[in-house]
């Protein structure tokens, strides 16, 4: 995984809740899933998720930092001063989501995937 999780920012705070992720590898963020995990001993309970988020395909460089609001907003970037981009996400809710002990954000990367048809 080329995604490492640094921290969750204010967390309660619906204007400024956010989850902070840095490149370790140069990768596309269209191969992440985001969930909200129930999380008891230790474990995420792999049940249906309390919410998902399937990012967009977008190059994201070595270094760059992912940061993913709880917030309605739109997708944006800024090239920071040091060669490195934030990109910023937005998860379009209206309440907090990890401010709940038994919930824990899981991120999963997706290396392949199929439609089934039904």
């Amino acid at each position: 995984m080329n995604l490492s999780f640094l921290r969750i920012r204010d967390k309660g705070d619906i204007a400024n809740e956010r989850l902070v992720f840095r490149a370790s590898a140069n990768t596309d963020i269209g191969e992440y899933v985001l969930i909200k995990a129930f999380y008891t001993d230790d474990t995420p309970y792999s049940g249906e998720p309390e919410f998902s988020f399937w990012f967009m395909d977008k190059p994201i460089k070595k270094n760059d930092l992912v940061v993913i609001y709880s917030k309605v907003g739109s997708h944006s970037s800024k090239l920071l001063e040091n060669e490195r981009t934030s990109h910023f996400f937005y998860l379009d809710q209206e309440h907090t989501l990890w401010d709940e002990d038994n919930y824990r954000p899981v991120l999963l990367e997706v290396a392949r995937w199929k439609v089934c048809e039904v």
